[in-house]
């Protein structure tokens, strides 16, 4: 598994991925945030920090024999390392898998296919993640889920 940083400030993007095999701890400040699951993502902005988890939940059966399920998870924390919201609180309850997501801004997505640049201003700072082949793309200015783009 790799592990990933993306920073967004002033609407500029620095992306850092490494080889890490498993991180389970961060440090806010002066609050450690632990988890049960391996953190693979973590996105920073001047106010948030979301985390992005990876971890096994429970056995999926199929014909031959059972295995796990990995699902991931996506909390956002304040620098106090107050739980702020989770991805399902924003894009709704769901049973498919979330493929993690990053920081963004409109100026990367707006060569995306159906992105609606009017939707956003220019010093909005929105969060993307990918699942059951679509795109949800949240403005972290107000947590708002703006709009679900289809990946496919």
């Amino acid at each position: 598994m790799s592990f990933s940083v993306n920073v967004l400030i002033d609407q500029k993007l620095l992306h850092i991925p490494t080889k890490a095999s498993e991180i389970k701890e961060l440090t806010l400040g002066l609050h450690r945030l632990k988890s049960l699951a391996n953190i693979y993502n973590v996105s920073i902005t001047k106010d948030f920090v979301i985390v992005a988890t990876q971890g096994t939940v429970k056995e999926k059966s199929n014909l031959c024999k059972a295995r796990p399920e990995v699902r991931t998870t996506i909390d956002a924390y304040d620098w106090d390392c107050n739980h702020l919201w989770n991805i399902t609180d924003i894009i709704g309850h769901t049973e498919m898998h979330i493929w993690g997501g990053t920081v963004s801004t409109k100026e990367l997505l707006k060569d995306y296919p159906g992105f609606d640049e009017s939707k956003y201003d220019d010093k909005s700072e929105l969060y993307c993640c990918t699942a059951n082949s679509r795109l949800y793309i949240i403005n972290l200015n107000n947590r708002k889920l703006v709009q679900v783009l289809d990946t496919r």
